[in-house]
């Protein structure tokens, strides 16, 4: 990783996970990296590429603000940068030909590329405009694949950086403390690296802004109280950051749409009853905006269809039965919209793929045994696809790579040791929820919510318990 400054990788020399966070980043003639993508986080940045051969990586994230200077490039009247099928930037100067592999995955179709001369003989390629980059589930690093985020049992964060089912390196984060817990991670900023939701056993809740295993800011929010959870992340007002899923232990849910660190609004969701539990947030219906996936403690299921904070659609899903515990979302299919992961108490792992609140496929998987536990969702291999993280009860994790619901690939994980747990998104413990143990149908209002319940508190906490660190961790 690259922050700021002039990083020069000389001739013969590799660039290793590139990851370009403002400053210049100058390959030279005879330079190389490595088969890793090249990632831009945030802006300001510029890759240098010396010479005429062109790296054959993925850049991701090339956007407004950032800049790719081709030195061997001779800049001059009627040069050109167009970008082809495949997300292909050719750039033409003097006649020649230059080939840049942009992600694939981006949306540049409201896109401008131009060229222009650098501070010497070369050609600065930029892009105006509005492009679309997809945020990648865990993806701490910018690298367009998932990494695995970690907490220990006395509080310790750490960051696995993978590249597939490969382990690239781990870095420990600074302690919080056992009262701090990991629950979610997001892109909050809007970088291209994924940050961390943590919240505190009295309430208060709070973001650190990553890049990479770094603590490049952190923030304190409002605390809503005790009683009031934190769920998970997700985008419910397709501004392209996301927002805060919360629940209370009395069954009521909130949202706190998000600009970055800061609450824009609180609302408080009609409540569906102790009973039912928020699962996490994904979105089913390919709108662009989150949903929220419920599920009763006898087993039934049900999606509340989201836009921003009203309830825009609402469905009952058949009842698997109570053995069966919805996992978490991800789109297995690569449809565009969220899938529903399921494990059953023997063990015995389940995919619903859905279309809005419609089930059009449904498979059960191989029995990993019940000592094997799945965490989440994530896209480890990078192809648009959610995949499925494990852990065993003795603390080794696992990775199942899905084409739908299909395995295509598995590895197990270096055994970090069963102190230590993965983290993912998702519902408050049911001995923490209200005490009417009575099963009841969910209030899927359509209405507008009585906000005068359990309204999170908006005033400033006091934040003098976190140990919010921003310097290097000691483990």
């Amino acid at each position: 990783m690259f922050t700021g400054g002039y990083e020069i990788v000389s001739s013969g020399g590799t660039a290793s996970g590139t990851i370009i966070d403002g400053g210049v980043m100058d390959l030279q003639s005879g330079a190389s990296a490595d088969a890793l993508p090249i990632s831009f986080v945030g802006t300001g940045g510029t890759l240098e590429i010396d010479g005429t051969a062109m790296p054959a990586n993925t850049i991701r994230r090339f956007v407004p603000g950032n800049t790719i200077d081709l030195t061997g490039a001779t800049f001059a009247a009627g040069g050109s940068a167009t970008l082809q099928p495949g997300n292909v930037l050719k750039a033409v100067e003097s006649g020649v030909t230059f080939q840049l592999h942009l992600d694939p995955r981006a949306d540049y179709s409201g896109a401008t590329f131009a060229v222009a001369k650098d501070s010497g003989t070369g050609t600065n390629v930029s892009v105006s405009g509005v492009v679309r980059t997809p945020e990648v589930r865990n993806d701490f690093y910018a690298g367009g694949t998932s990494d695995v985020l970690w907490q220990n049992a006395d509080g310790l964060p750490a960051i696995w950086n993978m590249n597939g089912t490969s382990l690239i390196e781990g870095a420990g984060l600074p302690n919080p403390g056992p009262s701090w817990q990991v629950v979610a991670s997001g892109d909050v900023n809007a970088d291209g690296a994924a940050d961390i939701l943590l919240q505190n056993t009295d309430g208060l809740p709070a973001i650190w802004e990553m890049v990479g295993s770094v603590i490049a800011g952190a923030a304190v929010l409002p605390n809503p109280g005790p009683s009031w959870h934190a769920i998970g992340l997700g985008d419910f007002n397709a501004d392209g950051k996301p927002d805060i899923l919360l629940q209370n232990t009395s069954g009521a849910a909130a949202i706190w749409e998000m600009n970055g660190t800061s609450i824009a609004t609180g609302i408080v969701l009609p409540n569906p009853g102790p009973t039912w539990h928020a699962i996490g947030a994904g979105d089913f219906n390919g709108d662009g905006k989150a949903d929220i996936l419920w599920q009763n403690t006898d087993g039934e299921a049900a999606i509340w269809e989201m836009n921003g904070g009203s309830i825009v659609g609402a469905a009952v899903l058949p009842k698997p039965g109570s053995s069966w515990h919805a996992i978490g979302v991800g789109d297995f299919n690569g449809d565009g919209k969220a899938d529903i992961l399921w494990q059953n108490t023997d063990g015995l792992p389940a995919i619903w793929e859905m279309n809005g609140t419609s089930i059009i496929g449904a498979a059960v998987l191989p029995n990993p045994g019940s000592n094997w536990h799945a965490i989440g969702t994530s896209d480890f291999n990078g192809d648009g696809k959610a995949d499925i993280l494990w852990q065993n009860a003795d603390g080794i994790p696992a990775i199942w790579e899905m084409n739908g619901t299909s395995i295509i690939g598995s590895a197990a994980l270096p055994n970090p040791g069963p102190t230590w747990h993965p983290k993912d998104d998702g519902p408050i413990p049911s001995d923490k929820m209200g005490s009417n143990a009575t099963a009841q149908q969910p209030a899927l209002y359509q209405s507008s919510p009585d906000t005068a319940n359990a309204v999170p508190t908006l005033s400033s906490p006091s934040s003098t318990s976190l140990a919010l660190h921003l310097s290097a961790p000691t483990g």
